[in-house]
């Protein structure tokens, strides 16, 4: 795998209520700048749990993260993987709904700063997803080295 992979794996909320498709797409977004330490895995049982953790290796950090999705899903078997970046950089978790009731979870990651992650959030709630959208927030951010950051944006 290229130091350069980001495996973005997007849960599509249609899919989910027709039998939980995922779609895949493979998007180089990396600094130079960054270690590659690191990479942060995403997982999610829709409606259920979720995990997250930081690895080496992708199957190092889904394993962990699916561990952690598993001990807070009523069916652990339905912990699936969401999304890979590597290096992890400055990550978060986004909610969002839509003025139809459907919810979902958008994951970024691999910024190089913290302000760099503020302006992607800002991209994807406001703009034209604020038409569509009635809530849209961070409910977890960490830093480049996995520390938990505080939701707040960065002044």
């Amino acid at each position: 795998m290229s130091r350069f992979t980001v495996l973005n794996v997007k849960h599509l909320m249609a899919a989910a209520l027709t039998g939980g498709m995922l779609a895949t797409c493979a998007v180089p977004t990396t600094s130079l700048g960054q270690s590659f330490e690191q990479g942060i895995a995403f997982v999610q049982a829709v409606e259920q749990g979720n995990g997250v953790c930081f690895g080496k290796t992708p199957a190092e950090a889904f394993a962990c993260a699916t561990q952690k999705c598993a001990a807070t899903s009523e069916y652990p078997e339905e912990c699936q993987p969401m999304k890979w970046c590597s290096p992890s950089g400055w990550s978060a978790d986004i909610f969002k709904q839509s003025k139809e009731g459907p919810h979902w979870h958008q994951y970024l990651c691999g910024w190089d700063s913290e302000a760099d992650l503020d302006a992607a959030v800002e991209v994807a709630c406001g703009g034209s997803a604020k038409e569509y959208l009635i809530e849209c927030q961070v409910v977890a951010k960490w830093a480049r080295d996995g520390s938990e950051a505080p939701t707040q944006p960065a002044k």
